[in-house]
């Protein structure tokens, strides 16, 4: 028996309820938080006696793999099956069917070096589609500052971005992301408007929101790497500003604000970026993400937020005289 809470979406095993519950009190830095968190943990709470055929398979699987099933990330909006193992302070994370194997062997590839950047990996398992990672809790409650921020950026361009300049054709093929005649005549456009005729391309985290951002001893630690793919080198703090922007509005549909712009511009300093029209970047970034999303077919994405990305792709694409 299971007990799911669908607001953090966790299913949790009835044995292992005050359990959760501590771990939830405790992993969060400071008093005055704790009991927001604690809501958010324990709300909406539905008891299932039976978990779906995905869920089934997955216990199984960590049973197989001496894995303690301690509660399960379920549903996700991304490409694995997260077991927390409270025994042995690790998490187990499976591809889900359509992904296969060879989606993790190219998540691992693209971590290899980089060290404590990342949470240790502990044993990958080929027959299963799984590997077990060390649990690195995140107490930074959802909120990072933009100081480290760079502090991230910074490590990321010494141990993992490789930046190259290259043509918008080899772009298409790097990427392996197909995107439509219409989007790939628009952003031809588009890098015209920034000022470059290349684009800088390098391995990116691909989802470095705050939440996949952890701090420990002052260093950071990202999690959830399995969206690390070729993108313009700057897609990690774009998403990241882009995701804190958005989570700040009441209206999802509202305009960005002028910080918003001012801070990208700044952060793409960061990375030795000039460009003449930072609004271009932007946009360029948004057809990137909405590729991403129709590729991963696995991702579990709200056709209304796709929708309102759309929308502001043809607002801003009608502010510099284009079609979309």
């Amino acid at each position: 028996m299971y007990i799911h809470f669908q607001k953090i979406r966790f299913l949790v095993p009835i044995k292992h309820i005050f359990k959760y519950i501590r771990w939830s009190w405790f992993v969060t830095k400071t008093q005055q938080n704790r009991f927001r968190k604690l809501l958010i943990s324990i709300w909406k709470p539905v008891v299932r006696f039976n978990v779906n055929h995905e869920v089934e398979l997955a216990v199984n699987s960590c049973k197989a793999l001496d894995v303690h099933v301690g509660w399960i990330r379920f549903p996700t909006d991304g490409t694995r099956l997260q077991v927390f193992d409270t025994y042995n302070t690790q998490i187990c994370k499976l591809a889900k069917q359509k992904s296969g194997f060879q989606s993790l062997e190219l998540e691992l590839k693209r971590r290899d070096g980089l060290g404590e950047l990342s949470p240790a990996i502990k044993r990958i398992d080929a027959n299963h589609a799984a590997y077990i990672e060390e649990w690195v809790n995140n107490g930074n409650n959802g909120h990072c500052t933009l100081e480290e921020l760079e502090i991230t950026i910074s490590l990321l361009l010494d141990k993992f971005y490789k930046i190259q300049w290259v043509n918008l054709d080899e772009y298409f093929q790097l990427t392996h992301i197909e995107y439509t005649a219409e989007a790939s005549k628009l952003m031809s456009k588009v890098i015209s408007i920034i000022g470059w005729d290349k684009v800088p391309v390098s391995p990116v985290h691909g989802d470095l929101v705050c939440q996949n951002m952890l701090f420990k001893n002052d260093k950071p630690i990202l999690i959830d790497w399995e969206y690390a793919r070729i993108c313009m080198v700057s897609y990690d703090l774009w998403i990241y500003l882009y995701h804190r922007a958005k989570s700040s509005k009441k209206n999802s549909e509202e305009s960005l604000s002028k910080s918003f712009f001012s801070e990208l511009n700044k952060m793409l300093g960061h990375l030795g970026l000039i460009v003449d029209n930072v609004n271009a970047v932007h946009l360029f970034h948004l057809l990137e993400r909405e590729a991403l999303l129709n590729h991963n077919s696995d991702v579990v994405q709200s056709n209304i937020a796709l929708e309102i990305m759309r929308l502001e792709i043809t607002r801003i694409s009608k502010e510099f005289g284009l079609e979309y």
